[in-house]
């Protein structure tokens, strides 16, 4: 059989066969060799006839077979040339039956032959597409990378793969997946080429669709920006459609549209395009937004929306568009999804699911962006969904079913009627919902809820159903009719939703919600069974050094992996969540007392005994852990949740890393404080304040006073006067230290002016706190301070402490340089017992240090204290600085700090603080060591 893209039948090549006459042929050819021989031959037959007669039917015999021989190889001939016409009939009858188009190219590219499925796919007919080539049957540009496609695979061995959007005269792009192989060539024929192809758009479609859905899915999950998303899904689809772009317009609180994703489009259209008022008439997406509904616009040039963007569309090469409205869950319009094509043309079925599918999407993406109402989508969702519908009598026999419920369930119609729906029972469902039901049914109200069934594969489900009972005009039920969707996606999703909406993303968690949900519920077994429970409070201890220092990254493993820790050292059945920043919260149900609590606290103090290795960093933390029980100290949320934290903030002062059981004392001392904040903000308002100021000693030479630390004093009309260790924390925890700081300042000042005008050059220091370094109006409140009073600046001095430069470095120095240009002193408290960095030292436009009174106090008993002192005192004298020192009391320790040259000093030994008046009475006096 010849090949059938040859240019026709090849001939069968013939066998070299002998004739059976050639031997008679030859015998005779020698008989009548010579003329002698054949006179003296026919003498003989003549006079012997018989022989001749003989040899003559010998002669005719063969000549017979010869003829035979020849019809025989005729024959043969023909039944070649019927096998190879049959053969070619069966390969056009298989080439014609595949269901993929299919063609046959010669090396030019040429077709030679193709089947019925490549006619109906390109809509010419086999005749017409005999010897073009695919430039001529299908675009310019498809024609050259097909043939491209075809050389390669005419070059390689095998089955050569691949996918092309294709553009054919009168039809959408349609995307195909070509199979090329190389034919083998027969005697002189050229190379040949077997091309088939399968339309899969629509499986593309599926694909993109399903693609579409998870990328949504999982960049919700991860809590990305919503731009970013609706980006994303954009160049989901525009990847999937080269000839595709695509944009997405929301609607502004004025009702204007805005371009929120189309990376594709030029910026001119954009631009034009942004702003854009939702009406009828103002292009493809307005009017989509104003009337609610897709607008197909096939050829946009000249079309009567598009007369303000003629020149626009032109210049970006767009004829169609396509636009569809984006939906909220209310029904509103929240903007719409478009696609642009180059080409003119409505969208194919598949694009209008397409458009349908990313414009959900994109109410989803929206809505959850804004953080409205999320489960209310799953159940719009659900509502737009195919149904599958049942109908029974009233003794519950299946009548009728629709083709819906037969595609969910898997069962056919046969198999139902006259079956109850107990066939679909999956045994999972509470036999009290099904007596509900029922009970309902046959009062002759609807029911609804949700079952999980089973289909016939054996493959659970979840159904939301609704049932109604169909009464006649007696009021007797006659049937029932039941609706009831598939919703085991959406149960997942909803799955997924939940997991954002009631777990903390960073360490997976549950989030605040959660554990209150979770406590309820225990809180009411508590009440029903009599049993303990206990809550803990843990907050992280020196948690914000750690970021300041390593990183918020470091500090975000550092929970992670807390969070770890907290999982495995706990019961499965006790529940933790975090609150937020380094705050976790634990329930542990059904306890047996404080002796249990106990143990469980002492081990998750144990577990953190060991440094925990964080991104190449050994991390040492703690925990403070306050602790409440139920229902002994309160059995509702908001009761334990304050006991816990005031548990916890008592671990706090009790030097952390410790915790402690909440007590009705802690209770008192919240109201105590409460009381106090009261009590300060009336003090203040009265003027209940004054300061006391304790002198500063020159130390060097004959003592001489120049300087005074004012100290803030409060007399209570009851309690009389209060320790400042008492009230000034508070005071700083309230916020009410800046105003209370404010006061003292301009005191200060006023006193520091009453003595220069007395004659008396002396400084007057005030304590910064680290909420007044902190206040954006220090700098104007100074200012005012020193010209109200008249005190020129060099007579202020400002303490600040370690932990402010701790603070923000960057920060400090802006805040220090303002005050020093305002011309006042800067001295730097406590030095020695923060965290203090040399580094910043040196840039801090300081002009004394005081060495702590803790290392003075035990000189000169104490030889690391005195190094410490000597230390500090030099190191501030090779910056510079001069040196004040804190908490003097005995000579000796006034001896010491002269041999080491320490410029000056205060403390008990040399002088307590005292009201103004006593200061200048002391001013008077002339004192000598």
């Amino acid at each position: 059989m010849s090949a059938p893209w040859g240019k026709g039948s090849a001939c069968v090549a013939r066998r070299r066969m002998p004739y059976p006459g050639t031997a008679l042929v030859w015998v005779i050819a020698l008989m009548l060799w010579s003329p002698a021989s054949m006179a003296a031959s026919l003498d003989d037959l003549l006079q012997h006839p018989v022989p001749l007669l003989v040899s003559l039917l010998a002669l005719l015999a063969l000549a017979l077979l010869g003829l035979c021989g020849i019809c025989y190889r005729c024959w043969l001939l023909q039944a070649r040339l019927r096998e190879q016409e049959a053969g070619q009939q069966r390969y056009h009858a298989v080439f014609d039956a595949l269901p993929e188009p299919a063609c046959i190219k010669n090396a030019r590219g040429q077709f030679l032959d193709c089947n019925r499925a490549f006619v109906s796919f390109t809509g010419l007919s086999h005749t017409a597409l005999i010897g073009k080539t695919s430039s001529e049957v299908f675009s310019a540009a498809d024609g050259l990378r097909i043939a491209e496609q075809d050389r390669h695979a005419l070059r390689v061995d095998g089955i050569f793969r691949g996918e092309d959007w294709v553009h054919g005269a009168g039809h959408r792009p349609r995307l195909v997946s070509f199979l090329r192989t190389r034919l083998p060539a027969q005697g002189s024929q050229e190379p040949a080429l077997l091309v088939i192809g399968s339309d899969i758009t629509a499986q593309r479609q599926e694909e993109v669709i399903t693609q579409l859905q998870n990328m949504t899915l999982d960049c919700l999950l991860r809590g990305l920006a919503l731009s970013l998303v609706l980006e994303r899904l954009v160049k989901t689809v525009e990847r999937a459609y080269p000839g595709l772009l695509c944009s997405i317009m929301l609607l502004d609180k004025d009702r204007l549209l805005r371009c929120t994703a189309a990376p594709s489009l030029p910026d001119y259209f954009c631009e034009a395009a942004d702003g854009i008022v939702a009406a009828e008439g103002a292009g493809g997406c307005g009017t989509a937004v104003a009337t609610a509904t897709r607008v197909i616009i096939e050829d946009a040039r000249g079309h009567p929306y598009f007369q303000p963007f003629a020149d626009i569309i032109k210049r970006a090469n767009i004829v169609a568009c396509w636009s569809e409205p984006v939906f909220g869950s209310q029904g509103d319009v929240l903007g719409t999804f478009c696609l642009y094509s180059a080409d003119a043309g409505g969208p194919s079925s598949a694009q209008i699911k397409l458009l349908e599918q990313t414009a959900r999407l994109v109410s989803l993406a929206v809505e959850r962006s804004r953080r409205e109402e999320q489960l209310r989508k799953l159940s719009r969702a659900v509502e737009q969904s195919s149904s599958m519908v049942v109908i029974t009598d009233a003794s519950g026999i299946i009548e009728y079913v629709n083709e819906e419920f037969c595609d969910v369930t898997g069962y056919s119609v046969e198999e139902v009627l006259l079956q109850r729906p107990s066939l679909l029972k999956s045994g999972e469902t509470d036999v009290e919902l099904y007596r509900t039901m029922w009970q309902t049914l046959l009062a002759g109200q609807d029911w609804h809820g949700e079952i999980r069934n089973r289909r016939k594969s054996g493959e659970l489900y979840w159904s939301a159903l609704s049932v109604s009972p169909i009464l006649d005009e007696d009021g007797s039920v006659t049937h029932f009719i039941g609706i009831s969707e598939d919703i085991s996606t959406q149960k997942h999703s909803q799955a997924q939703i939940e997991q954002l909406a009631f777990y903390d993303p960073l360490t997976q968690l549950g989030n605040r919600r959660l554990f209150r949900e979770q406590l309820d519920q225990e809180l009411r077994k508590v009440r029903r069974t009599g049993q303990q429970l206990a809550v803990f409070y843990l907050d992280l201890d020196n948690f914000k050094q750690i970021n300041d220092t390593l990183g918020h990254d470091v500090g975000d493993r550092l929970l992670q992996a807390i969070a770890g820790l907290l999982r495995v050292t706990l019961r499965e059945t006790d529940n933790i969540a975090r609150l937020g920043g380094d705050e976790f919260i634990i329930l542990l149900p059904q306890m047996t007392g404080l002796a249990q609590a106990k143990r469980v606290a002492e081990k998750l103090l144990d577990t953190l005994l060991e440094p925990i290795a964080v991104a190449g960093h050994e991390v040492m933390i703690t925990f403070s852990i306050g602790i409440t029980l139920a229902p002994d100290d309160g059995d509702t949320w908001s009761v334990l949740m304050k006991n816990a934290d005031l548990a916890m903030y008592r671990a706090k002062r009790q030097g952390r890393n410790n915790y402690q059981f909440f007590t009705r004392e802690m209770n008192e001392e919240v109201m105590r404080r409460a009381q106090m904040e009261a009590e300060l903000r009336f003090a203040l308002d009265e003027g209940h304040f004054s300061l006391a100021y304790q002198p500063q000693w020159n130390l060097l030479g004959g003592l001489q006073l120049v300087g005074m630390e004012a100290l803030i004093r409060w007399h209570h009309t009851d309690r009389g006067w209060i320790s400042p260790a008492e009230f000034v924390p508070v005071a700083e925890e309230l916020g009410l230290i800046v105003p209370l700081g404010n006061w003292v300042i301009h005191e200060a000042c006023r006193s520091g002016a009453h003595l220069v005008e007395q004659g008396h050059e002396v400084k007057v220091a005030v304590n910064l706190s680290l909420r007044q370094f902190r206040d954006p109006n220090l700098l104007n409140t100074v200012r005012l301070a020193l010209q109200n009073s008249g005190l020129e600046a060099r007579y202020l001095e400002f303490e600040i402490t370690e932990s402010m430069i701790m603070d923000d470095i960057n920060r400090v120095l802006e805040i220090l340089g303002a005050l020093k240009a305002l011309g006042v002193t800067l001295s730097i408290d406590d030095f020695g017992t923060g965290y203090s960095s040399l580094s910043y030292l040196k840039q801090l436009p300081l002009d004394q240090l005081k060495v702590d009174a803790s290392f003075v106090r035990d000189i000169p008993h104490d030889v690391n204290d005195m190094e410490i002192a000597a230390a500090v005192i030099a190191m501030a004298h090779k910056l510079g600085l001069k040196v004040v020192a804190e908490g003097i009391e005995t000579p000796e320790q006034l001896a010491f700090l002269r041999e080491n040259r320490c410029e000056m000093g205060q403390g008990y030994l040399l002088g307590r603080p005292e009201s103004l008046e006593s200061l200048l009475r002391l001013l008077d006096v002339e004192l000598t060591d």
